[in-house]
């Protein structure tokens, strides 16, 4: 028997089968879509590249996952990868199992022990039982064969060994059938026609205009090939539909520029009402154009969303300024008068800055200037919004203040460490004043839009 199983190894390969190299959709209304390679579906989609005639044009395309008839597409890929497998590695791969199996067929016949015999036959046998599953199926009725003449010699093995209890696992492999026919490679006009025909499937407007435009151009270079019924059909169907989808795209063009330029000034002005206006608008064309095109219409609106997003925060902002602008610009007259005097000693400052100045007579003056700022500016309560603007203000008048100190007992010793503190000083209170001038002008301005 074992014999018998090494001579099926010596058997024919099956010819190998020309096959078309393309994979294949079945939608659910019975079209069939050629694919230049493999198809992939990525989440509720499918995408793949549709060949447009016989000169290598292709498009890349998606459509909705629940088009495809997933059943009968599976079951063909599974099929033409089978016939690929046979024709390109089968038969290397077949000789590679029966020289492993014949191997161990061989060593079966020169071991003298039974225990020994029947464990070299089950390895074998698991070999063969798991290939052709991992192999496409291919020979697999072979394979088949020779597991029943193996399982037959195991059991006299077993009975030889001993063995008073036999495995009852071992039954006859289910035949597989053989792949089934492929599809032949469409000819150029019912490659063309069959990409036509999925025009109106194509749910994304921008893959729809690719591939009319595509088409366009296919059917431009296989007039040649095509006959003039069809060539003229063809030519006056996807032209057709470019001219419409082009009008589509302009309409809805127009609408996205007028309602993003529109919401954005409502915005910019805190008018709500505006915004919401151009979102009711929006529906309104959209349902007039058709509906064509949701996805565009969907962005367009999370555009205008954010734009009502931004003036409802904006109106907020100003109600709530409306409340404080009162106690704002009663803290400006506050310390309007603080503000001058800083003002009006810049040029001093800048002097101790630069240790070019001022001449030493005014640096007493100035001291008696600023005690007196300080002073007043102690007395003044801000609002909550502006105390870090007037502890700025404070700040800069006591670095004004230290400046000048340092400068005069640096004129008084000559000591040129002190005259560049005083230097480091001056420039800090500067620098503070600028920046409490800038947030008390941000605080009493009207919030702008972001």
């Amino acid at each position: 028997m074992l014999a018998a199983a090494i001579g099926l190894f010596s058997t024919s390969a099956r010819a190998a089968s020309a096959s078309d190299p393309q994979f294949r959709l079945f939608l659910t209304n019975g079209t069939v879509l050629a694919c230049l390679g493999e198809f992939a579906r990525v989440g509720d989609r499918v995408v793949f590249t549709l060949p447009l005639g016989a000169g290598g044009a292709s498009q890349l395309l998606s459509l909705p996952a629940s088009r495809v008839d997933w059943p009968r597409t599976e079951a063909y890929s599974d099929n033409l990868r089978a016939v690929r497998y046979a024709d390109v590695r089968g038969e290397l791969d077949f000789s590679a199992l029966a020289g492993d199996v014949a191997g161990v067929l061989n060593e079966i016949a020169f071991t003298k022990d039974p225990g020994r015999r029947l464990q070299l036959a089950l390895q074998a046998r698991r070999q063969l039982e798991t290939w052709p599953g991992e192999h496409y199926n291919y020979r697999a009725s072979d394979v088949a064969q020779i597991v029943q003449l193996v399982d037959e010699a195991i059991s006299e093995m077993r009975a030889a060994a001993g063995e008073q209890k036999f495995d009852l696992n071992f039954v006859a492999n289910v035949e597989t059938p053989p792949p089934g026919p492929l599809l032949p490679a469409p000819t150029a006009a019912e490659s063309l026609t069959t990409a036509a025909s999925v025009i109106d499937l194509a749910d994304d407007s921008s893959e729809r205009m690719s591939l009319l435009e595509s088409l366009a151009e296919a059917i431009d270079s296989a007039t040649a090939s095509l006959s003039p019924a069809v060539a003229t059909h063809l030519r006056a169907l996807v032209h057709g539909r470019l001219q419409v989808e082009r009008r589509v795209e302009t309409a809805y063009s127009q609408m996205a520029t007028k309602a993003t330029t529109d919401a954005h000034a409502f915005a910019t002005r805190a008018d709500v009402r505006g915004v919401e206006r151009v979102i009711s608008r929006v529906g309104k064309d959209d349902q007039r154009l058709g509906r064509k095109r949701p996805e565009r219409v969907s962005a367009l609106m999370t555009v205008i969303r954010e734009q009502l997003d931004s003036a409802r925060r904006l109106r907020l902002a100003r109600d709530q300024w409306s409340v404080k602008v009162g106690a704002y610009r009663n803290y400006q007259r506050a310390v309007a008068g603080s503000l001058s005097d800083l003002d009006q000693i810049q040029g001093s400052l800048d002097d101790i800055k630069r240790l070019a100045g001022p001449p030493a007579a005014e640096l007493p003056k100035l001291q008696t200037r600023l005690a007196a700022t300080l002073r007043t500016l102690d007395a003044v309560v801000p609002p909550t919004g502006l105390a870090s603007a007037h502890a700025l203000v404070e700040s800069a008048a006591r670095l004004a203040a230290q400046a000048v100190g340092t400068r005069e007992a640096a004129v008084r010793t000559g000591a040129m460490d002190r005259a560049w503190q005083a230097s480091s000083a001056a420039a800090g209170a500067m620098m503070l004043l600028t920046r409490a001038r800038h947030e008390i002008e941000v605080a009493i301005a009207p919030p702008g839009p972001e």
